[in-house]
């Protein structure tokens, strides 16, 4: 709660709905199948919820593509995975920290819940220095720029400007 209050005009963003739950706090480096597990679970209990549109993750660098995977593999094959396929799960970053003079973090986490937001999103995504990457061509190509995440001859799945999204596949 204190992450999203911090970011000026991001419950607009979100329509005037945002809902936060901790699942963990650890260093992104520390994941294990027990978090993602439970991350999964959560996520499928949010996706039940008919009023839910969408969900962010805000991650850590080290293992946002591996929990961007798993996560896409688990909820596509769970029970009711049928009616959650039209629902975002959209995993964001920061490769600056907060206290930094200029930190991306801000940025990331309003693009995402644009990206959320999306009628034409749909499954795990990324997004990152405004960049959209599906959860299977993710991956981390820089260990300390801004856009340190890429998809490969893939590409990205579009954009996010000035809080609209761009698609581009």
């Amino acid at each position: 709660e204190q992450l999203l209050s911090a970011v000026p005009g991001l419950e607009a963003a979100a329509g005037g709905a945002l809902v936060a739950e901790q699942v963990a706090q650890i260093d992104s480096k520390d994941m294990d199948f027990a978090i993602w597990r439970r991350l999964a679970l959560r996520c499928a209990h949010h996706l039940e919820d008919p009023q839910v549109q969408g969900i962010v993750i805000t991650h850590g660098t080290d293992t946002l593509e591996e929990t961007a995977f798993f996560l896409q593999l688990a909820l596509h094959s769970a029970p009711n995975a049928a009616c959650w396929q039209h629902k975002p799960v959209v995993l964001t970053c920061a490769m600056r920290p907060a206290t930094a003079r200029l930190s991306d973090g801000p940025q990331n986490l309003a693009d995402a819940v644009t990206l959320a937001r999306q009628p034409q999103a749909c499954g795990v995504l990324a997004v990152c220095a405004g960049r959209i990457h599906a959860a299977d061509t993710v991956q981390k190509i820089h260990p300390y720029r801004l856009d340190a995440f890429g998809s490969g001859d893939a590409g990205a799945l579009g954009y996010v400007e000035e809080g609209q999204v761009r698609w581009l596949r």
